[in-house]
């Protein structure tokens, strides 16, 4: 029998499509581009957490819908037209009475058409006042979604140098492990030659599993800190992602008033609470609209027939149009109007006592932010000289304890003082940088020069006009 198998070509076209297959799929699978094998930076990944971010893409749909209801309040200063389609059935045709008999005045079925445009004269200033109060909505979300970029920059900048501070205490760790390791090994020389006692040793031991132990933990922070900036930047949680190492220490010469003035004026808060009071003012001249009257001009176009076409009729005026103009002015409702007014007074009041409050939380956040800076740089100038000290006393007890002249527990101890003092120096440069971020985020700053003209930081602003997001610096 006989078999026609695969014909070459076909064969080489599977394998081709076979091909493209895999290298689609091992494409998709690969890292985001410009991150494999490729250190990124703190600004970089600023710009990647802000591309990403749900919570940005919710403010600006907000933004969307907040400029949507800015446009419909634009349409209330327009004429609106409408339509309707009647169709009448009487009982039995209309006849009337005289002293010749009975005339037909009218037929069962009517069928009227109306069209009509309404333009709206004199609201009592409501029209433009919603249309005021739907762009200061607008303004209301394009600050939210500024205060929005500038939580998570600081999110993005805490996790940065946690993961870096996290790292570095892992060579911390190994260092201390592999400091032991070799500290028992001549421990365990000497207590051979019969220069020590075991229980020298078994110091030596205990310290050297406290010392695994804490590399485990250590390890374990790692892996904890990289899930956390990788969830910020979309990132897969155990995504091996490098970043560079900006884990030190430069002095800010910035006073607390420097501070607190670009905070009165930097921060989205204090802004939008201004706007708040700008909303409120303006819902006080929308509750006064009810004082005055209301004009319109209507325009109306009236068909009416016996026949569902609008044909002639013998009984109906086929078309007739008129224009109308309709003043209406409700001047008495017990007082209904005075009391909107006066409970929209109040909440005027109320968000400027708000405004007032908001101030002085500001002012206390710049100013622990501005102490927590300080206090951790005062930190970094003690642990670094705690440092040197610390090496040169390893290094001398090590010196001396190999020639035997110091104790077991003296190398012990020095070893652990190293750890320890290499450690509160990694957290002293965490927490000065971490709370330098914080100062940034309590001026209202923070995000990086580079992020400026991004579009998607572009927000509507400032009474609907378009404006971009003022950005500075990481650091000064």
């Amino acid at each position: 029998m006989h078999n026609p198998g695969i014909h070459p070509a076909a064969a080489r076209n599977i394998l081709i499509g076979c091909l493209a297959i895999a290298f689609f799929l091992i494409t998709a699978a690969r890292p985001p581009a410009g991150h494999a094998g490729q250190e990124m930076d703190l600004d970089a990944a600023i710009k990647m957490a802000l591309e990403y971010s749900p919570s940005i893409r919710a403010g600006q749909e907000d933004i969307m819908a907040a400029q949507a209801g800015k446009k419909e309040a634009f349409n209330q200063f327009l004429p609106t037209a409408s339509a309707s389609y009647n169709w009448v059935h009487a009982d039995e045709t209309p006849y009337a009475r005289t002293s010749q008999g009975f005339f037909q005045t009218g037929t069962q079925d009517t069928y009227q058409f109306t069209t009509s445009v309404s333009q709206p004269i004199f609201t009592g200033f409501k029209v433009s006042t919603q249309y005021a109060l739907a762009k200061l909505g607008v303004d209301i979300s394009s600050l939210e979604l500024e205060l929005t970029f500038l939580e998570l920059a600081y999110k993005v900048k805490e996790a940065y140098f946690t993961r870096l501070s996290a790292s570095k205490a892992l060579t911390v760790a190994r260092e201390s492990v592999r400091l032991l390791e070799a500290q028992l090994k001549i421990s365990q020389d000497f207590y051979n030659e019969g220069l020590i006692p075991r229980n020298d040793v078994l110091k030596v031991k205990v310290n050297l599993a406290k010392s695994q132990q804490d590399l485990v933990e250590t390890e374990s922070r790692v892996a904890n800190s990289r899930a956390n900036l990788n969830k910020l930047l979309g990132l897969p949680i155990r995504h091996e992602l490098p970043i560079k190492d900006i884990l030190d220490y430069k002095h800010w010469p910035i006073s607390f008033n420097q501070a607190l003035g670009q905070a009165s004026s930097h921060r989205p808060e204090l802004r939008m609470a201004n706007v708040r009071i700008e909303q409120a003012k303006k819902n006080i001249t929308l509750a006064q609209g009810d004082y005055w009257p209301g004009l319109n001009l209507v325009g109306e176009y009236k068909m009416a027939s016996d026949a569902y076409n609008m044909e002639n009729s013998e009984f109906h005026d086929t078309s007739a149009w008129q224009i109308t103009t309709n003043l209406s002015w409700t001047f008495w409702e017990w007082g209904s109007t005075r009391q909107r007014v006066s409970q929209k007074r109040a909440a005027w009041r109320k968000q400027k006592a708000l405004k007032k409050d908001l101030a002085d939380q500001v002012e206390l956040e710049v100013n622990r932010a501005y102490l927590a800076m300080v206090d951790s740089e005062r930190k970094i100038n003690t642990a670094q000289m705690q440092v040197r000290q610390a090496e040169e006393n390893y290094r001398i007890t090590n010196d001396r304890y190999k020639e035997q002249l110091t104790t077991n527990t003296e190398l012990l101890d020095a070893q652990t003082l190293l750890t320890q003092s290499r450690n509160s120096y990694l957290r002293a440069l965490a927490e000065f940088n971490i709370a330098k971020a914080g100062l940034l985020r309590a001026m209202g700053r923070g995000l990086p020069q580079s992020q400026e003209n991004n579009s998607a930081l572009v927000g509507t602003v400032g009474n609907g006009g378009r404006a971009t997001i003022m950005l500075d610096q990481v650091a000064e």
